[in-house]
């Protein structure tokens, strides 16, 4: 069903083209999880819904995937220049 978002976004992960949202990182040091399973669960996750921002109109994807430790969920968007935005991570 997301196949064509899911896409663009490994795509960016693989390309670096993509940014991480100082919540994103403060989440990903709370809880120990590391930038190269961020990057893998993105890689070999699979997106579960799309989600819409009410204030900006802003289509948000709640992904999960798997890391070394178990499985976490990424909360992710498309920036205005393309890049994809990481807006939060949690274990599962």
């Amino acid at each position: 069903m997301f196949d064509r978002i899911l896409y663009r976004a490994r795509e960016a992960i693989r390309s670096s083209f993509y940014y991480m949202t100082q919540h994103s990182q403060n989440a990903m040091f709370n809880r120990d999880l590391s930038l190269i399973e961020i990057e893998n669960s993105i890689l070999q996750g699979e997106i579960l819904e799309r989600q819409h921002d009410t204030k900006t109109g802003e289509s948000k994807y709640r992904l999960r995937g798997p890391t070394y430790g178990g499985e976490i969920e990424v909360l992710f968007k498309f920036a205005p220049d393309g890049r994809l935005a990481i807006i939060t991570v949690y274990p599962i």
